[in-house]
């Protein structure tokens, strides 16, 4: 899912690289379609994640995963499963 997000999906800003740290568009939203797209895919997942039942069916998914045998992973499963 990580990869997914991070790699292959639309962002809601442009990259925050070096050039653009004094850039006034920096200041402003982009209206570009591929940063919108970005947008409402974050909004969607916020909202998702504001839904008990979709933590739980999350945490049961991530749980169901071989990486559970990293002790942050089992850790983070335990606060979705927590969180109200």
């Amino acid at each position: 899912m990580w990869r997914w997000i991070g790699d292959h999906q639309d962002k809601a800003t442009p990259s925050f690289r070096i050039h653009r740290w004094t850039s006034e568009d920096a200041n402003r939203p982009t209206r570009e379609e591929e940063h919108l797209r970005g947008l409402r895919l974050a909004t969607r997942l916020f909202d998702h994640g504001r839904d008990r039942e979709e933590r739980k069916r999350f945490a049961a998914d991530v749980a169901a995963q071989p990486e559970m045998s990293e002790a942050w992973l089992r850790a983070r499963v335990l606060r979705l499963r927590s969180v109200r």
